[in-house]
């Protein structure tokens, strides 16, 4: 049973200014809580990978980037954690996310909730430095 929020939001937030209300919303629905929950069963500290969370369309842009990210919460919003294969299990479990990418060779995983409507989380895994995706399985 949840008994307490083990994040904060700024741990998601990779700019100083702030993230606003729709996306501190979403960050606390989507993703704060949920990832409370799971820290629960893992019973050990979940690390948010270093600007892996909320990035602002303008961050994004000023990167060479096509803005289009779902870090940028348009959507419902992505984060990274560090990963391991223990918790990576959990969050499968949950089926509170559509899409987990775990990148190996770089020791994160990518959340976010695209096709979490369909009830079957797919997981992939990254080869070649994140060049080639591999459906590792869904459901």
């Amino acid at each position: 049973m949840f008994t307490k929020f083990y994040f904060d939001y700024r741990e998601f937030c990779i700019e100083d200014s702030d993230c606003g209300s729709v996306v501190l919303d979403k960050l606390y629905r989507n993703f704060i809580l949920p990832l409370s929950v799971i820290r629960e069963k893992y019973g050990r500290k979940i690390f948010v990978s270093k600007k892996s969370g909320y990035r602002s369309v303008r961050y994004e842009l000023s990167r060479d980037r096509s803005g289009n990210s779902e870090h940028t919460f348009v959507h419902g919003g992505a984060v990274d954690l560090v990963w391991s294969p223990i918790l990576q299990d959990l969050i499968m479990e949950s089926k509170c996310f559509g899409r987990v990418i775990v990148y190996p060779d770089r020791g994160f995983m990518h959340l976010d909730l695209v096709w979490v409507s369909e009830g079957r989380p797919c997981l992939y895994h990254t080869y070649d430095n994140g060049r080639t995706l591999k459906l590792i399985r869904c459901g």
